[in-house]
């Protein structure tokens, strides 16, 4: 595990980070949220911290924050969901903040998953970004 350009390719690795950013939230006060390594892709989940199957239903549009590393080694957030039309005022919000919007169109021309994407500079950037951006996830 090399801390200048993290990897995110083994469950070890990315339960290490996982830590490392979870212990970032907790210097943030950042405790209603949790950080947690998956057991089979290269991500890391940040979720609510009381994960009940309802609680989704707060951020109706929202279904995956997480963390990534992108191809030049660099941590990729990101906030994935549905219902796109629901959420165009919040985009642009974090638009300005320099997210990147993608939206996926089906063979049939249906929109579908909608992603809001941002390379940080190292994992250390992680629960500040967070903390900033926060708000706007209870936003519909």
């Amino acid at each position: 595990m090399q801390e200048n350009t993290p990897s995110f390719n083994n469950e070890f690795d990315r339960g290490n980070y996982a830590r490392k950013i979870r212990d970032s939230f907790n210097m943030y006060n950042i405790t209603s949220w949790w950080v947690s390594a998956s057991a089979k892709t290269p991500d890391i989940f940040i979720q609510p911290r009381e994960y009940t199957e309802r609680i989704w239903e707060a951020f109706p549009t929202i279904s995956r924050i997480s963390v990534q590393i992108n191809g030049e080694g660099k941590p990729s957030f990101g906030i994935s969901g549905y219902h796109s039309f629901m959420v165009e005022d919040t985009r642009k919000k974090f638009e300005e903040r320099g997210y990147s919007h993608k939206l996926h169109i089906d063979k049939r021309g249906k929109k579908g998953r909608w992603w809001l994407t941002k390379t940080l500079d190292n994992l250390d950037s992680i629960a500040g970004e967070f903390k900033s951006i926060e708000p706007l996830l209870y936003e519909k």
